[in-house]
């Protein structure tokens, strides 16, 4: 019995959630190897084969209030065994709306797993906003209530995915799911890829490079600035990440940028890389 968690993360708050997990699983007595399996190995061409594990789970924030374009085409290009449990949990600042039962339909559809299974359980866990075009950073008095809060949640998650259980796909309310997930996700985020034409670079950069080094799908080139590409993914680590804070999106300058605490740049890196790591 193992698992593996595949993860997309842009400021850290589904990587340290699902490192968390992780953790969680170790603690509640998952005997099997538990490993960590950034999403970007799809474009990376090196997909790991997981095929003798029996539980794969997928960690991720909320975009629009659905599922992130590179989780969709991941879980549209895996296999899955027959008996493989499925899972789920997102991070959001906000609602999640249909994005779990989104993903599930992703997978039901795709034909990738046998007899066209779909999630197990969903979970949602409540991590700080970082939508820098709307607005800044929280306080860290109010970060700090809901990095607890997610950590008591994590410990109830762990004792479900140990046992294999079913669990409901945690969504929000149907009206807000209708607009939301199946009005305003499916007309915005086919335009997610081109939105990094607006990403405008001013003359605080000093073309260190770590926005390259940090986008988990290599849209951006270096050339004395950034330039960026057209696979954008909409995930703000350029922005949040850059030490200058050069990196402007609508609204964005002068407003506070968040990372997780605890994410490193080296995680970030490792993302870029396709790196698995075992915990």
């Amino acid at each position: 019995m193992s698992v593996v968690l595949h993860y997309f993360t842009g400021t850290g708050n589904s990587f340290v959630q699902a490192r968390a997990l992780a953790e969680s699983l170790k603690a509640a007595g998952e005997p099997g190897k538990v490993v960590l399996s950034p999403m970007t190995a799809l474009f990376k061409g090196k997909m790991e084969d997981f095929s003798s594990f029996d539980a794969q789970g997928f960690v991720f924030p909320v975009y629009m209030w659905g599922i992130p374009l590179i989780v969709r085409d991941f879980a549209a290009a895996c296999n899955f065994p027959q008996d493989c449990y499925l899972f789920a949990m997102t991070t959001c600042g906000g609602m999640a709306a249909a994005t779990l039962p989104m993903l599930d339909d992703v997978l039901k559809r795709s034909g990738q797993s046998s007899g066209k299974r779909g999630l197990a359980s969903g979970f949602t866990v409540d991590m700080p906003g970082n939508y820098t075009p709307f607005y800044g950073a929280w306080s860290e008095d109010k970060q700090q209530k809901v990095f607890v809060q997610a950590e008591a949640r994590l410990h109830s998650i762990a004792a479900i995915i140990r046992e294999r259980r079913n669990h409901p796909l945690e969504r929000g309310w149907a009206l807000a799911n209708l607009f939301l997930t199946g009005i305003v996700y499916r007309f915005s985020s086919p335009k997610i890829p081109l939105m990094a034409r607006k990403f405008k670079v001013d003359s605080n950069c000093t073309g260190c490079g770590v926005c390259q080094r940090v986008c988990p799908v290599s849209n951006i080139e270096l050339k004395k600035t950034p330039q960026f590409r057209d696979h954008c993914q909409h995930c703000l680590a350029c922005l949040h990440w850059c030490p200058e804070q050069a990196i402007q999106f609508g609204s964005s300058r002068g407003r506070k940028r968040y990372r997780h605490p605890e994410i490193k740049l080296q995680n970030m890196e490792d993302q870029h890389d396709g790196k698995v790591t075992e915990i």
